[in-house]
């Protein structure tokens, strides 16, 4: 057995119920050759707080289990798994300051995993290289300061209650991957292959989250209410993905979403989206923001759409599909100096009317449309353009100007139709009429 080496005796003293692994009742070697699996359990199962000391390297070859309520002190110490297991299990206890690597890649198993209530983990380094960095299946957890390098999920979140402040996590398909329910996380770079995959719970708010691996930084599949605020990506394949199967209620608020290959946001379907305060760039012959299903209440305001040099095909891309409630506005578009090869913004769904496009900078005004011809007196004229015009009728003998159906009391002068809407003009003499795009 080794020696006392290493075991510091102000731990003890100074904090009344602590021991320490590699005390001699207990065995621990800590020198990164004997296994002390045992040893470490043996001085976890008295319950009492347990420090493995700065310095000493522990070898193990299965599970080790902390009791509820216990805390873990490793600063300077380095636990080193070499198997598919779970290297630390927390039921609801504290773990501060330990690094965990691995003597092999396991194909299983988390450097961590927490599975109680109240749990707290802070300063911990994990890799190279866990297959999942952090698994949490408990309530009420708090994680703060981690460095995860993993091959599978850096944080697998299946709990609830999660709230995570300053990760850096790293090599892994996808660096966080949630199903369970409320997750706060603040101050963190993804760069794993996919940044988060939120699916099947409800409530996650991501704040100053950098995501800039290559693939999804951030995809919707399931669940409810996401909240995306001063989020970053770069080298993406879609910035933000929503599938058809997320329920409802995203909001991405500030930051910068950009990406090197496909269209950068894609919303597929889902209700009450909004997009504000967003600097947008993307990719060579894709769309910045593409609409592919159908959604209720979405809105796309207050945002920079940059081109970036790259010539995209479009700003905002509406497909032929049902939308409802949708705004498009305050918008600054082509902004940099690549082009929009298609255009700032094409609206295709099956009802203009349910999409307002107005006041984007670089697309609206348009100014001065060619008008549809005048139609005989008491039928209705359809506004076919995909965004607000302004009708001036002039001269002629009207005596009465509809919109939609209804008389507006007035027989010459202005009229604003959004796209889908109706003008109808009754007249003896025909009169003139010019149209403005809005």
């Amino acid at each position: 057995m080794a020696t006392n080496e290493g075991y510091n005796p102000i731990w003890t003293n100074g904090t009344p119920g602590t021991i320490v692994a590699t005390d001699p009742k207990y065995g621990a070697y800590g020198d990164g050759v004997h296994d002390d699996t045992a040893a470490i359990q043996a001085a976890l199962d008295t319950g009492l707080d347990v420090v493995l000391p700065t310095g000493n390297t522990f070898l193990t070859s299965g599970s080790l289990t902390a009791q509820t309520g216990q805390t873990i002190y490793g600063y300077g110490a380095t636990l080193k798994a070499d198997g598919n297991y779970d290297a630390l299990v927390i039921g609801g206890g504290k773990l501060f300051g330990l690094t965990i690597t691995y003597t092999n890649s396991p194909s299983s198993g988390a450097a961590v995993s927490i599975t109680g209530s109240n749990a707290w983990i802070q300063d911990i380094y994990v890799g190279p290289v866990s297959y999942n960095g952090i698994e949490v299946s408990g309530h009420a957890v708090f994680i703060n300061n981690v460095h995860v390098h993993a091959a599978n999920y850096g944080l697998y979140f299946t709990g609830s209650s999660l709230r995570v402040n300053g990760a850096f996590i790293t090599g892994s398909v996808t660096a966080i991957y949630a199903t369970g329910n409320t997750m706060n996380i603040t101050s963190a770079e993804l760069y794993g292959s996919n940044g988060v995959v939120w699916d099947g719970g409800s409530y996650c708010f991501l704040y100053d989250v950098e995501a800039n691996g290559t693939g999804i930084a951030f995809s919707l599949v399931s669940g409810a209410e996401v909240h995306l605020n001063n989020c970053w990506t770069n080298n993406a394949s879609n910035s933000l993905k929503i599938a058809s199967t997320f329920n409802y209620a995203v909001s991405v608020t500030g930051g910068r979403l950009g990406n090197s290959t496909g269209d950068n946001v894609v919303v597929a379907g889902s209700q009450i989206i909004s997009i504000k305060g967003v600097e947008i760039w993307g990719a060579a012959g894709n769309a910045l923001v593409h609409v592919t299903g159908g959604v209720f209440m979405l809105a796309i305001e207050g945002n920079m759409f940059q081109d970036a040099g790259t010539s995209a095909s479009y700003g905002i891309l509406l497909d032929n599909v049902s939308l409802s409630h949708v705004s498009i506005g305050d918008n600054v578009m082509g902004v940099g100096s690549g082009t929009f090869t298609e255009g700032y913004i094409q609206n295709n769904s099956t009802d203009l009317s349910a999409v307002s496009i107005h006041d984007n900078i670089g697309f609206n005004p348009v100014g001065k449309l060619t008008a549809p011809a005048l139609p005989a007196s008491g039928t209705a004229q359809t506004n076919t353009f995909p965004y607000y015009v302004r009708v001036y009728v002039a001269g002629g003998t009207v005596s009465a100007i509809a919109l939609n159906g209804t008389d507006t009391g007035l027989t010459s002068g202005e009229i604003t139709l959004g796209p889908g809407e109706t003008i109808t003009l009754t007249y003896t003499a025909a009169p003139t009429w010019t149209w403005f795009g809005l």
